[in-house]
Order: structure tokens, then C-alpha cells, then sequence
């Protein structure tokens, strides 16, 4: 059990809707490695002052998850290199009042676009900011890249093969390509790949919030202990 003191740094998640990966996640490492930190999830219909109340209180780290990774970009002070090329931030460090952004999105959906096979095509479902870093890491890896939103979504029914990459909140899509020679990838958390993927982003997003190594391995061998609390 963590104890939480006047020295306990804080690190919150800010989303529309919220939930409990991040909270079970980081708050079992850091008991694990006896850290003085706490991880707290939170919804909000307000951004800007949800980031300025953490400015103010000095909490140490903040994640954006949908709908919020690129109205962000409006409220922080510095912005990493590929917050910048992909208008997208997830990761936002409290550095003495000065909020420096990040974006670790593009870590994890590069570790995993480097393990597909077939290279001929990527289809992005979604236009958010989850799909601008998921073409950020893509450069330079595909024959041929095609974003797939409400305006052209009827093209998934004709989608033969490459790799689909899952942007949406949108579910049971993997039925679609059961019979086809594609690699579906699913970004939401509720599936075995979202959560690969969140927990590859976490350790960066671990490492800039507290200066130290996440432990990858342990948490994915370990991820349903973890999230059943």
C-alpha cells in the first residue's frame, strides 16, 4: 500500500470519460518499486482549467487521452519535436509550473507497425490525434497509406489485405478482416493490442514523469493480475 504524504508526487490522467488502466498500471508499479507517487484518473468537460489547477497544485505528470490530445497543444508552454509534427500530446510533465509536452503515442504504435509483415498498405481508421501519430510513425515503412474516416469509411468493406490500424472508440471491427490476408491492430484498451500498445507508451511516458525504467515485461506478463486489482 502506498502512503501518501505532503512529499507524495501525483500523476493524473485527463479524459472525457476516464478509467481504470492507468490507475491500476502505474500504482502497482509504483508500489512495486516503492516510489512516492500516486496515479489518479480523472473525467472533464473543461481542459484548460483542469491544466491550470494541475499547474497550480504542481502535479507532476499528466496524461490526455481522447478527446483531448491536440486542443491540448493550446495550453502548455513547450512542445517536444513530434508534438509539433503530429499536433497530438498524451504526455504532459509539470516542470516548476512550466507544462512541457510530449508525445509517447508514437513510441508504442512504432514498436508495433516495425512487427508487421506486410508492408503494401496501411489503413489508419480514425482522423484524431492517436491516427496523426500512428502516420508520424509509419513514415517511410509503407508502400502506400490510406485515413479512413466517417467520409470514406464504406472502403473498409473492400480492404483485402495489409495492415488496419484501429484509431476509433469503434468496436467489433476485427470481424471484418477475420477472412482476409491483413494484420488488424486495435488502439482501444479493451482489446489484447490496446493494451500492449498503452503499456508500450507508458514506459516513456513512466520515464519522463519519474526519471526511471517502467518494467515492460513484468506488466505485460502480469497484466490481468494488475488490472483485477
Amino acid at each position: 500500500m502506498i502512503k501518501i504524504n505532503k512529499d507524495t508526487k501525483v500523476c493524473i490522467s485527463l479524459a472525457k470519460q476516464s478509467g481504470n488502466f492507468g490507475t491500476r498500471i502505474y500504482n502497482h508499479v509504483f508500489e512495486m518499486m516503492k516510489m512516492n507517487f500516486v496515479y489518479k484518473s480523472f473525467s472533464t468537460d473543461d481542459l484548460g482549467n483542469s491544466l491550470a489547477g494541475a499547474r497550480a497544485l504542481g502535479i507532476k505528470g499528466i496524461s490526455i487521452t481522447m478527446p483531448y490530445k491536440t486542443p491540448a497543444m493550446s495550453f502548455v508552454d513547450e512542445m517536444s519535436e513530434e508534438v509539433q509534427a503530429t499536433q497530438s500530446i498524451n504526455t504532459i510533465v509539470n516542470e516548476n509550473g512550466t507544462l512541457k509536452a510530449y508525445n509517447t503515442d508514437i513510441d508504442s504504435t512504432g514498436i508495433v507497425l516495425r512487427e508487421t509483415q506486410d508492408r503494401s498498405h496501411l489503413y489508419i481508421l480514425g482522423a484524431g490525434g492517436l491516427s496523426k501519430s500512428v502516420k508520424y510513425s509509419s513514415l517511410g515503412m509503407f508502400e502506400n497509406t490510406t485515413v479512413v474516416t466517417r467520409e470514406n469509411w464504406e472502403i473498409i468493406g473492400s480492404i483485402k489485405s495489409g495492415v488496419v490500424f484501429n484509431c476509433t472508440p469503434v468496436a467489433n471491427l476485427s470481424s471484418e478482416f477475420d477472412n482476409k490476408k491483413t494484420t488488424f491492430i486495435d488502439a482501444r484498451v479493451e482489446t489484447r493490442t490496446g493494451r500492449r500498445l498503452a503499456v508500450l507508451q507508458a514506459a516513456r511516458q513512466f520515464n519522463l514523469y519519474t526519471g526511471e525504467n517502467f518494467p515492460v515485461d513484468y506488466v505485460l506478463d502480469n497484466i490481468d493480475q494488475i488490472l483485477e486489482g
